[in-house]
């Protein structure tokens, strides 16, 4: 249960800086910063997080940018 709280809450701060990216409100140097930590994508635990949980309170245009992620 705590992990799926942590990830749950990893994984919205990782959606706001996406959409802060998407809104022009981040600079290029903030978003350098904090791209490696969208590897997460590549970890089993975030596979097993996305299979397992209801991801509802996730943005589907999120879902599909750290697929892409997962993909490459």
């Amino acid at each position: 249960m705590q992990g799926t709280f942590l990830m749950t809450s990893v994984v919205r701060r990782l959606e706001n800086v996406y959409l802060q990216r998407q809104l022009g409100s981040i600079s290029d140097e903030s978003w350098e910063s904090r791209e490696a930590l969208f590897d997460m994508a590549l970890t089993p635990g975030y596979a097993y997080f996305i299979e397992t949980t209801t991801a509802s309170f996730i943005g589907e245009e999120f879902l599909k940018f750290m697929a892409q992620i997962g993909s490459d």
